[in-house]
């Protein structure tokens, strides 16, 4: 009989082992998850702060300041290859042409997004009158 309670008390812990490792490794994989689930988070911020620099003018009649101030920031922060499409030959010596901006004769211009790159980021703008 004495024999008989030990091999319980043995099962027993043997049980309670198991139980403490399975919880050990649920918890493991569920703070991978959460850990992979801030990161894709963090990502798709960066992605959409970046983007709100072009998309915040779709839809809108931008000035040639505000041409050249998101073809400067295409230049300057090239980290994703932005890239300005030019559709006439010559838009490319309008957009850079300040010195000639009438007051009177104010030209207004729209912004489309032309690509994306993989990651979701904006890849290609142009500009039309």
């Amino acid at each position: 009989m004495e024999n008989a309670s030990k091999a319980l008390l043995m099962a027993a812990g043997v049980l309670l082992g198991i139980l403490i490792l399975a919880l050990m490794t649920t918890l493991l994989i569920s703070s991978k998850n959460l850990s992979m689930s801030y990161e894709e988070t963090k990502q798709s911020e960066a992605v959409q702060q970046f983007n709100a620099n072009f998309t915040k003018y779709v839809g809108h009649d931008i000035t040639i300041h505000d041409v050249v101030t998101i073809c400067n920031f295409a230049e300057n922060n090239n980290v994703h290859k932005v890239t300005v499409v030019t559709g006439a030959k010559n838009q490319s010596k309008i957009l850079y042409d300040v010195e000639k901006y009438d007051k009177d004769n104010i030209i207004t211009y729209k912004l489309k997004i032309k690509n994306f790159t993989n990651e979701g980021y904006v890849n290609a703008i142009s500009f039309s009158r």
